[in-house]
């Protein structure tokens, strides 16, 4: 597991998880940017937002998951973005879908595998210095 910066700012750069060569979440990001240029543009924005000034304190736009410390998603319209801090500078998107329902216990529930993922490979590699 990896991960590749795709927004950085003055306080945050925010990063999505690649696992097997692949990222969930830029792939999710073309593919909006191509059928709902708006809610990507929106989207973008608030991206852009969190990485210049830090997440904003409204739950309707950043909201913490609460099974799971340290687990937000980032909110538009029916887009979410599930993502975790990775130490003082670093916002990591483990992944985006479409808000249904039915779907969002699993989205959670992967989300959090992901991160509890990303977390120990860390830790493997030695690396403990932004838990």
């Amino acid at each position: 597991m990896d991960e590749k910066l795709i927004l950085s700012g003055s306080r945050f750069g925010c990063s999505a998880l690649i696992l097997n060569n692949d990222s969930d979440a830029r792939r999710f990001l073309e593919k909006l940017q191509v059928s709902s240029p708006d809610e990507f543009s929106v989207l973008l924005g608030k991206l852009e937002f969190i990485a210049e000034n830090g997440p904003p304190n409204n739950k309707n736009i950043f909201r913490p998951i609460e099974r799971e410390k340290n687990l937000y998603e980032i909110k538009n319209k029916m887009v979410r973005l599930f993502c975790f801090y990775d130490g003082s500078s670093r916002i990591v998107i483990t992944h985006a879908w479409f808000k249904t329902s039915k779907g969002q216990d699993k989205e959670i529930d992967k989300a959090i595998r992901l991160k509890k993922q990303w977390l120990a490979e860390k830790r493997a590699r030695g690396d403990n210095s932004n838990d």
